[in-house]
């Protein structure tokens, strides 16, 4: 199941930077050590990013957002609680969530040192949708 199918990402970018809460929170349990990393695509399979999922243990209060610098790419902070009533503040957005929650922005204003706080634990992925890492074509890429 595809948990963007409301992203407001490529093709139909409408990166207001509005806070948007939605219900696609995964939860994991196992009895046995497992590690779990994240791989999307975008563009059709063109350009993708994985990352380590972090553990509950190590989830904290305060990140800062890494995404691109460069002015008019759609830049993208997703966070997710790990408990009811978790409130966190975005930039000068705060937002109440439960666990299993998203609240994302997606701007095409820089986000890059956006500073983001809550009340409890809650996990963050940043990063934007077509930034540059070598010159050519734009690339995905996400931070946690």
């Amino acid at each position: 199941m595809s948990i963007e199918d409301q992203f407001p990402g490529p093709p139909n970018i409408t990166a207001d930077g509005r806070i948007v809460v939605e219900d696609k929170g995964i939860r994991l349990q196992s009895d046995l050590p497992v590690a779990v990393y994240a791989h999307v695509e975008v563009y059709n399979g063109a350009s993708a990013d994985s990352f380590l999922v972090l553990p509950t243990v190590h989830l904290g209060t305060q990140y800062v957002a890494l995404t691109s610098t460069e002015p008019g790419l759609p830049n993208v902070i997703a966070v997710v609680a790990y408990q009811d009533n978790t409130q966190v503040t975005i930039g000068n957005q705060t937002v109440t969530i439960n666990a299993l929650q998203v609240a994302s922005i997606a701007s095409k204003n820089v986000l890059s040192g956006i500073v983001i706080n809550g009340n409890k634990p809650f996990g963050v992925v940043s990063g934007c949708m077509c930034g540059f890492v070598f010159a050519g074509a734009c690339n995905y890429e996400a931070v946690s």
